[in-house]
């Protein structure tokens, strides 16, 4: 279902703004959301070792990107 979200939001975004890239952060513990970026093309570009604060302790997290030449509008 969320797929099929992202792929709708592309069409939209193509039509009305100008983007160059979509990034994505996250906890490095939420694999179901890296699972996502990764299925529907985006690239790990960072993994950063305790650098966000929540709920009492420090967390990883991933950046996943992806440039706007990379949709694929299949």
């Amino acid at each position: 279902m969320m797929f099929l979200i992202f792929i709708k939001m592309k069409k939209h975004v193509n039509i009305y703004y100008i983007i160059h890239k979509i990034q994505a952060n996250m906890d490095t513990r939420n694999l179901v959301s890296a699972k996502l970026c990764e299925k529907i093309g985006m690239r790990r570009e960072a993994h950063f070792i305790k650098d966000f604060y929540s709920k009492g302790e420090w967390t990883d997290s991933f950046i996943y990107g992806m440039l706007f030449l990379d949709l694929d509008y299949k």
